[in-house]
């Protein structure tokens, strides 16, 4: 059973409580001004789980016993350490597996994003904070794969010199996030305070130097978390936050409480058989947000790596910032004297700008993100400096908008082609009198003369055969790696794969770690 959560507002001067139900989608502003004051107070299910999986603060105990418990975790923390190390998570990529079905062969982190490999944007966002000790993890059948992109790639041996590559052994697709860096190698590496980057984290604004500016403007001492707005389809949190500093595109706030929507959902559908309350509290300017996603970056004291390595908690963003959050409720919630010792700040960069922050884990995003680099000037930060590379080559009377394309290295077109709003990697040939249309050609794909494809993504080495005779149509299409289409197929809305990598997936369950 899901841990469920109720948030229930009243206003002091009322005499009876109210709960309301948060809108999926909608952003809800709790009101505040002067002798206005809202309360907050959570109401949590018993948990019935494995409690070895799950934080203290979801298990029912006396008041007393339960602040003690969950104070124990999050109060206690040495002094901070000077420089910051970079952990990047390098999952299987389950939401990509129509391409990463052979993490061997092509990982999720080595896939293009606008023709750069996917594990180029965390690395050099983490280079703009000037961290210099970097290390990913990842699977280990992905990690020769990973090590050969490293040491060859053109746009990865300058910034990957002192990378280390860490492989937790007896790991699979369904291991939890915090029980992956809980492992020997991790808790070995970290030597100090440290930031936590998915692979998939794509940002045009330097969001990293910022929280760290704030971090130590705060004694170092506490934690950070991203929040972005959802884009379509994104999977959203529930996150309630009590509102700080406004900066031009994001506020800096408190993170008061954090739940993933299914979970939100469940609250809202269903209702808890038997709840506890486990804390109140006063929020003069406090705000729900359920149209957000968790970025899966966190900026974290080196002390919170002792408490991962106790094993008693799942999950990095919910269960443990979910934790910590309920830990400080709890604390303002019993008033001075409460507890023995302060629970550190816990803070959320919460973007509200138009600038590009967002997490590439699905084909879609793969797609939106690829073509709107492509549309970028030469001054924007993650723009390619030349959208048709010197070695390319275009036919005559070939057409490709320069202003949303970018073509690739050593790329052949045909004559009298039309290339609109579509990205073509490196190697690729595309054939006379075809068609793209907000593409993604991975490298070394070879479509045939006359095919026209639009909305869609085809992976490396695939081959899209066509001809004056028998001409091929893919529409919304996904085409994996490898793959050949047959000549005159006219297909759309499909995910063409071989059949064995089919029966793979469907063998594989489990939660994508980051």
């Amino acid at each position: 059973m899901g841990l469920r959560r109720k948030l229930l507002l009243w206003r002091e001067s009322w005499t009876s409580l109210f709960s309301f139900t948060v809108s999926l989608g909608l952003n809800i502003r709790i009101p505040g001004s002067r002798g206005e004051c809202y309360k907050v107070r959570k109401l949590a299910a018993l948990h019935d789980a494995n409690p070895t999986k799950n934080s203290p603060h979801h298990e029912p105990q006396p008041a007393a016993q339960q602040q003690s418990s969950t104070q124990d975790y999050f109060f206690s923390m040495p002094a901070p350490t000077r420089a910051l190390q970079s952990l990047i998570l390098c999952g299987p990529g389950v939401n990509l597996s129509t391409f990463t079905s052979r993490p061997s062969e092509l990982p999720k982190s080595l896939l293009p994003i606008c023709n750069r490999p996917m594990i180029w944007y965390p690395l050099t966002h983490s280079h703009r904070m000037g961290i210099t000790e970097i290390a990913l993890l990842t699977p280990p059948e992905a990690a020769p794969a990973l090590e050969h992109a490293l040491a060859t790639h053109p746009l990865l041996t300058s910034i990957a010199r002192n990378v280390k590559i860490l492989t937790p052994k007896d790991t699979d697709l369904t291991t939890g996030t915090v029980e992956l860096l809980s492992s020997p190698e991790v808790q070995d590496w970290v030597t100090g305070d440290f930031i936590v980057l998915p692979c998939d984290f794509v940002a045009e604004t330097d969001i990293g130097p910022r929280v760290v500016e704030e971090w130590f403007r705060k004694g170092r001492e506490g934690g950070w978390g991203v929040y972005y707005p959802a884009g379509k389809g994104e999977e959203r949190d529930y996150l309630v936050t009590e509102l700080g500093m406004r900066r031009k595109d994001a506020s800096l706030e408190t993170i008061l409480d954090v739940l993933p929507k299914d979970e939100l959902e469940d609250l809202i559908e269903e209702d808890a058989h038997e709840e506890i309350e486990v804390g109140g509290l006063d929020v003069p300017r406090g705000r729900v947000r359920v149209s957000h996603r968790d970025a899966g970056v966190y900026l974290l004291p080196h002390w919170v790596m002792r408490v991962i390595g106790e094993g008693r908690f799942a999950s990095l963003g919910e269960d443990l910032i979910g934790g910590w959050a309920d830990a400080r409720t709890d604390e303002q919630a019993a008033g001075e004297g409460g507890f023995e010792q302060p629970v550190p700040y816990l803070g959320a960069y919460v973007h509200e700008g138009k600038s590009l922050v967002r997490r590439v884990d699905t084909t879609a995003q793969l797609v939106d993100v690829s073509l709107y680099i492509a549309k970028q000037g030469r001054e924007h930060p993650l723009a390619h400096q030349d959208q048709i590379q010197q070695t390319a080559t275009v036919g005559s009377q070939s057409r490709i908008s320069t202003e949303d394309s970018v073509v690739g290295h050593y790329v052949t077109v045909g004559e009298r082609c039309v290339v609109k709003g579509s990205v073509i990697g490196a190697n690729c040939n595309v054939g006379s009198y075809a068609k793209l249309q907000n593409c993604v050609l991975m490298d070394n794909v070879d479509v045939g003369e006359g095919a026209v494809l639009t909305n869609c993504v085809v992976g490396k080495w695939a081959k899209v055969e066509s001809g004056k005779s028998k001409p091929t149509r893919l529409t919304d299409c996904e085409v994996a790696p490898a793959f050949v289409v047959a000549a005159g197929s006219d297909i759309k809305g499909e995910t063409l794969t071989p059949l064995d990598t089919l029966m793979d997936l469907d063998d594989e369950e489990g939660e994508d770690w980051l």
